[in-house]
């Protein structure tokens, strides 16, 4: 496994993250079924990306990896019961049980923490040095010192990050999280608009451009862009000043970019 295709795994892994957060079996029971079906294929895709791309799918890929060593015995087996779910997920007949609900979350918790366990940190660093103009080993970086509570390190590797690749949608997301983090909610409204302009499909800039928005008093607007991304990670934020961005590294598949002529905030 390369540090390249580790960090495109978990950029496909992380865009799962809010999927999997608003699993619940008070969600209708279609609606349920779509979010288990999007939720893997958001985990297939970071799968594949373990081996370079493959045409693999389902338990034929988990095997693939578990063969290479790619994956541990106990991820493979989780997986296997996340791939399940997703199958009777897709019978019209079918309604989800919870079970079909922590079998999803516990793959994906499983496969995530093994990503981002011991090599990533060191790998990452080093494909900092190796690579000195690509942003996305800074923005790994600052995303484990963010989760860490090192918010000094954060901002320093965000700011790299952005200075390499000022046009970089994941990056801007990266430093607007950081400054949502230490509650400069200006600075983070400014670089959601980049990171937003930069991908206008980002559900997550979108979300917390709302969140940082409301913080700033701009409660009408702010909501707008709450509505406009949709449920996720920021729609208890309004209500909730602790609360903090997550942590994906790109937005998840179907989000509804800014309709035509949207005014972008200043």
């Amino acid at each position: 496994m390369t540090a390249g295709s580790q960090r495109a795994a978990l950029d496909a892994i992380h865009s799962a993250r809010p999927i999997i957060a608003r699993l619940s079996m008070a969600r209708d029971s279609e609606d349920l079924a779509a979010d288990l079906i999007e939720a893997w294929t958001a985990t297939e895709t970071g799968l594949r990306s373990l081996i370079g791309g493959s045409s693999l799918t389902g338990q034929m890929l988990i095997r693939e990896l578990r063969q290479r060593h790619f994956l541990s015995l106990d991820q493979a087996n989780a997986l296997a019961e996340f791939h399940a779910a997703r199958e009777r997920a897709a019978r019209v007949d079918y309604k989800p049980t919870e079970g079909d609900v922590n079998a999803s979350r516990e793959a994906f918790v499983k496969l995530e923490a093994g990503l981002m366990g011991e090599p990533s940190a060191g790998e990452f660093m080093k494909a900092a040095k190796d690579n000195p103009n690509d942003p996305m080993p800074h923005v790994y970086l600052a995303r484990m010192a963010r989760e860490a509570g090192n918010m000094n390190t954060a901002n320093t590797e965000a700011v790299t990050a952005v200075r390499l690749g000022p046009a970089n949608g994941v990056a801007l997301r990266e430093l607007a999280s950081v400054s949502f983090a230490q509650q400069n909610y200006d600075a983070s409204r400014r670089f959601y608009i980049r990171a937003v302009q930069a991908d206008s499909s980002d559900k997550l800039s979108q979300g917390f451009l709302g969140c940082s928005l409301v913080r700033l008093g701009r409660v009408d607007e702010g909501m707008r862009w709450i509505t406009r991304a949709g449920p996720g990670a920021w729609s208890g934020c309004a209500a909730q000043p602790g609360a903090q961005p997550g942590m994906q590294a790109v937005p998840p598949a179907g989000a509804l970019p800014p309709a035509a002529g949207t005014q972008y905030p200043r």
